[in-house]
């Protein structure tokens, strides 16, 4: 009899009914002969990355022996074959494109379900499936090997190098079929043998009846699928899916057998041993909270509906947005999703208050999303296209951040400075430049703090977008709206395709990475700064240019001074996917006048960014000023509002007392012999004496201020 395994349901879990998605099988209707490099079946071409099946296909690996195809039928002997759910470039090098072992990865997240059958011949120790992580095998699956309570070798599946789960089953001669789960997001490994129609694994609480299994939670990738075995086994019918339902099991129990899956009943606080008889209005009508026709939530849509739209059977406005579920369905908006067209406005926001379209971002049809006409006090409704703004602001200026406006303490959350409010993204809609929508500092990792003007990182990093609002990648505004992309083929899809980034650094003893990395929503792309690593020809940390995806770098020639500051400027060009580095240039001459100290041609696919982050690692402080963003040279030398115009920010001036109206920047407010201009260049503190010897004349000593 199967174990019911019923683990305790995750708080907050989402039920989505499964879409079947069947990566490849395998029959092995080769001509006898040894299987190495043989293609057929169907499917493995997978891009795990976009989910769907491209032209190029993997094809089989020997991983030891010399496995053949007899009779159509795989035989393993003292070793095994192995094949990658996508092909075929073998290895993690490369781009997540189609065609590469990398692009199919299953990685860390979702699971991957193999069901083959396998025959053992006499004297095997072991044989099974394997999931392999690109050379590495992971999780196991057959005959581990060893006795179990049984005194025999059983059925089970273990994981590399770690725990055994066996199923009480003595491994026989017989021909049996094996359905086999890697779960990452449960942290679940579990097989079947020989599963009957009513076997089940539901993804939703991890709840199965398989025949063994248990934790699995190693947070690797599974790329590829290998049979093996120590003595002669028959393999055949392989499939590698990424659903239960492909791999000929149940995706969920129901106990009451009303429709609804155990685990969304528990999910709700119903009760999956309750059809709806109980409260049911009359006999018979099955009615009742619990069951399908039930409507606990009096939102006039039953629960065998909410299920089946992926709604909430328990509140009457799934998503918040403020229409119920039910007008919702009337109106044909997502129920699931606050702003169902991704123009940064809730649906009820539109319906009821600007009286806008919620399923079309632009409603007039003019190029301009509803939210940033209203956020520019233009008109959105229909037929006021010819208001619709092209443009607003300095399109040259994407953001700066000086630092100087926030009170001393953590820096998450602050959202001064200019711009961040760019957007650059001709897709979606037609209007660039500058919305008023502007994004917030957030924290990476740890606590960076703000210390008199500066941002001081150590083992932290904080991160803020060129443009607020919604982070997911298909929203028409928000974070996509800045979004920076790679475009030699001149698409159009940026409103500008170069950006400049200047920003002071100022590293202290002990620190060992330091940098400003340009972010594509949550993955890092490209780092600029000091990097890990030393430069193999000096030997010494230097300033320089690394693609984080493979880890190429370009150094500069130019090493850190610890405590003095230094100035790093990067163009990063998308046409030509390449990015320059100059250190300490001269901002007030043209671009050409600084030499470039490293150049970094970055492969196409990395070249995207929608923000950036500042960071440092190591036991000493990393301090930040003066960042700006922009796509032009003669815009680095941005400030914010300088009333007095003395090339002192305002609130420089008021951070250390000095007078924003009046032009002080020749005086020596600490008579140290650097004028106050000097010392906010310098960033040295311009109201203490800080020469190493006030008594001897003025040097180039900096300290952090």
């Amino acid at each position: 009899m199967k174990k019911t395994i019923l683990p305790m349901l995750l708080t907050g879990a989402t039920v989505v009914p499964l879409h079947a998605q069947l990566v490849g099988t395998e029959n092995f209707t080769y001509a006898d002969g040894n299987i190495l490099d043989k293609n057929g079946g169907t499917g493995f071409d997978f891009n795990n990355v976009t989910k769907v099946h491209n032209a190029t296909k993997s094809d089989w690996d020997v991983t030891g022996g010399t496995p053949t195809v007899t009779s159509n039928a795989l035989v393993t002997n003292n070793g095994g074959a192995k094949r990658e759910y996508n092909g075929p470039t073998e290895g993690s090098a490369g781009a997540d494109t189609d065609g590469t072992e990398r692009s199919g990865a299953v990685r860390g997240a979702g699971r991957v379900f193999y069901r083959f059958t396998m025959t053992r011949g006499a004297g095997t120790t072991w044989a099974g499936a394997s999931s392999y992580d690109f050379g590495s095998e992971r999780a196991f699956f057959g005959s581990p090997g060893g006795n179990g309570v049984s005194g025999q070798i059983e059925w089970g599946c273990h994981i590399a190098g770690g725990a055994v789960y066996r199923s009480g089953i003595p491994a026989d001669n017989a021909t049996h079929t094996f359905v086999a789960v890697l779960d990452f997001d449960r942290d679940y490994m579990g097989i079947w043998v020989d599963p009957s129609a009513t076997d089940y694994y539901d993804p939703v609480d991890g709840s199965n009846s398989a025949d063994a299994g248990g934790a699995y939670t190693p947070n690797n990738w599974s790329t590829a699928v290998r049979l093996a075995s120590s003595n002669s086994t028959t393999w055949d019918d392989l499939s590698v899916t990424l659903d239960p339902v492909s791999a000929g099991l149940q995706d969920f129990v129901d106990a009451d057998q009303d429709g609804l899956p155990a685990s969304w009943e528990t999910q709700y606080g119903l009760d999956d041993n309750d059809d709806g008889t109980v409260g049911e209005t009359t006999p018979g009508a099955k009615n009742g909270p619990n069951g399908a026709l039930g409507d606990p939530d009096n939102d006039t849509v039953s629960n065998s509906v909410e299920f089946a739209d992926k709604t909430s059977p328990t509140s009457g406005d799934t998503d918040g947005d403020g229409l119920d579920d039910k007008r919702e369905k009337t109106l044909t908006t997502n129920p699931l999703l606050a702003d169902t067209d991704g123009d940064n406005l809730n649906d009820s926001e539109e319906v009821d208050v600007y009286l806008t379209d919620p399923k079309v971002a632009d409603t007039d049809g003019g190029g301009t999303a509803d939210s940033v006409e209203i956020a520019l006090s233009t008109l959105p409704g229909t037929g006021h296209a010819s208001d619709d703004p092209a443009t607003n602001g300095n399109l040259d200026l994407v953001a700066l951040e000086f630092f100087d406006t926030y009170a001393d303490g953590p820096a998450a959350g602050n959202s001064d400075g200019l711009g961040w409010d760019y957007d650059n993204s001709a897709f979606g809609e037609t209007f660039l430049g500058h919305t008023t929508l502007t994004s917030s500092w957030t924290a990476f990792a740890n606590t960076p703090t703000i210390q008199a003007g500066t941002l001081l990182t150590q083992e932290s990093s904080l991160k803020r977008a060129f443009h607020a609002g919604s982070t997911s990648p298909t929203a028409v505004v928000g974070e996509v709206s800045g979004y920076f992309r790679e475009d030699a083929a001149g698409t159009g899809i940026n409103g500008r395709d170069v950006l400049y980034v200047k920003v002071n650094i100022n590293r202290q003893a002990g620190a060992t990475w330091s940098g400003l990395s340009l972010f594509d929503f949550g993955a890092e792309k490209i780092f600029l700064g000091v990097p890990s690593g030393v430069n193999p020809v000096s030997g010494v940390r230097e300033y320089g240019i690394e693609q984080t995806s493979g880890a190429v770098t370009k150094h500069s020639g130019v090493a850190p001074i610890t405590g003095t500051p230094a100035t790093l400027v990067a163009r990063y060009d998308f046409v030509a996917s390449r990015v320059d580095l100059w250190v300490n240039p001269n901002l007030s001459s043209p671009e050409s006048s600084s030499p470039i100290l490293a150049t970094l041609d970055v492969t196409p696919a990395q070249m995207r960014a929608t923000s950036l982050r500042l960071g440092s690692g190591g036991t000493g402080t990393t301090g930040w000023d003066q960042l700006v963003v922009g796509t032009t040279w003669s815009t680095l030398t941005s400030l914010p509002s300088d009333s007095d115009g003395d090339g002192m920010p305002d609130a420089y001036e008021l951070l250390w007392g000095f007078n924003p109206d009046v032009n002080d920047a020749g005086l020596d407010a600490d008579n140290d012999e650097s004028t106050n201009l000097e010392e906010y260049v310098a960033q040295t503190n311009p109201t203490d004496d800080d020469r190493p010897n006030p008594s001897l004349p003025r040097t180039h000593h900096h300290r952090h201020r």
